[in-house]
């Protein structure tokens, strides 16, 4: 005997003495596929709801795409590769979001990148440049066509997120998913043997929350304006300076008498004929390269158990990105300037030679505030992640 829907609802209704909304319970779609190769498939026992939002997605009226559980698999694989395991519910929204996401492609670069060989070759130098975007996109193009390399690039590079306790800086799982890259068990990403921090925007080498460096900066500011710290009597000298002198081991560790004795000589502040920007040309060398010798210290584990941004943080290559944009307002979108999350200098920051070298060439700048000494790309803002997060991929500043 054969029964249809209402027949159906009508037994039901007898057995369990009740009416039954047919549209709720029953309410059952029959969907037939034909192909130009192949036999036509025909799924039955189809809600109408699913059935509905079958027919809209394939006549485009819907925004992203769905993902097959096998390919989900490939997404978990490739985050569990990168190192960030517990980022594969971030990527497969991500993913969702392209419609035309070559997923074979994506199985494609899960299987060759652990021999990937793109980023630890841009290092071949103890400074220097590189694009990282470039270095990406050979990559991309194993799973996006072009048109979505960009946006995709750039909304992966706006993740930032917390593991445990620890922070997981903007481009961190970008470099980690589209390099041979990992997750870092030192500094933020790790090549084989090599450890590299990785500084977005204005990164924090000290941090000013713990160990009092407050106090730390304005004897920093006060011996690069005036060349010593001041006495009793109100002249300025370097002759008391000792590991007492500061709270930051990583000051104890860097700024010692002979070091600082050193900078101020090679960088006088002349203030004798109120010459503000020379007396400011030589306060910031000053500032540059008592930083630098700030960043040797960071880079090669000054202690500190009790100070996560202070403690043991051990790395050999400083990478800082470009970073710079502007929010949205009534002049516009959220937008940045050509060249953020993709423009990047590097340092190997096991020698104070070389970090000299690098303040020397332009290659990092250094600035003190009342959240601690930051080291970053010249001329980057910390506005572009929030905005590229607002936007969902920002246009350029024209």
């Amino acid at each position: 005997m054969n029964y249809n829907r209402k027949d159906l609802a009508n037994l039901y209704g007898q057995v369990r003495g009740k009416e039954v909304p047919t549209h709720r319970y029953l309410s059952e779609a029959k969907v037939t596929f034909e192909y130009e190769e192949g036999e036509p498939q025909t799924l039955e026992g189809i809600s109408d709801k699913t059935a509905y939002r079958v027919a809209d997605y394939l006549q485009d009226k819907a925004e992203g795409s769905f993902i097959l559980k096998e390919d989900y698999k490939v997404i978990q694989k490739l985050a569990e590769k990168s190192g960030f395991k517990t980022e594969d519910r971030f990527l497969k929204i991500l993913f969702q979001g392209f419609n035309n996401v070559n997923y074979d492609g994506l199985r494609e670069l899960v299987d060759k990148k652990d021999g990937l060989n793109v980023l630890l070759p841009e290092f071949s130098e103890k400074v220097g440049s590189m694009q990282l975007y470039n270095i990406c996109k050979p990559q991309l193009e194993m799973f996006l066509p072009e048109e979505d390399h960009l946006q995709f690039y750039n909304m992966l590079w706006a993740r930032d997120f917390k593991e445990g306790n620890v922070s997981v800086g903007n481009g961190e799982l970008a470099l980690a998913l589209l390099t041979e890259a990992k997750k870092g068990s030192v500094g933020d990403l790790e090549i084989g043997g090599t450890s590299i921090e990785l500084k977005t925007g204005k990164g924090r080498v000290i941090s000013a929350r713990g160990q009092n460096f407050a106090d730390d900066r304005v004897k920093i500011n006060q011996i690069a304006m005036m060349g010593g710290l001041e006495t009793s009597d109100g002249s300025y000298t370097l002759d008391d300076i000792n590991a007492s002198t500061w709270n930051s081991t990583f000051c104890k560790q860097g700024l010692t008498k002979q070091v600082l004795e050193e900078i101020v000589n090679k960088y006088p502040v002349d203030n004798t004929d109120n010459n503000v920007i020379k007396a400011s040309e030589g306060f910031d060398s000053r500032i540059q390269y008592i930083c630098g010798h700030l960043l040797h210290a960071y880079g090669n584990g000054a202690p500190d158990d009790e100070n996560e941004d202070e403690g043991g943080h051990k790395f050999d290559i400083w990478l800082g990105v470009y970073q710079s944009g502007k929010l949205a307002s009534g002049k516009g979108p959220a937008r940045f300037a050509e060249g953020t999350w993709s423009k990047a200098n590097y340092i190997n920051v096991k020698t104070q030679e070389i970090i000299n070298q690098a303040i020397g060439q332009d290659l990092i700048k250094f600035s003190i505030d009342g959240d601690g000494v930051y080291g970053y790309y010249p001329k980057s803002n910390s506005t572009a992640s929030s905005a590229a997060k607002e936007a969902g991929g920002m246009k350029l500043i024209n």
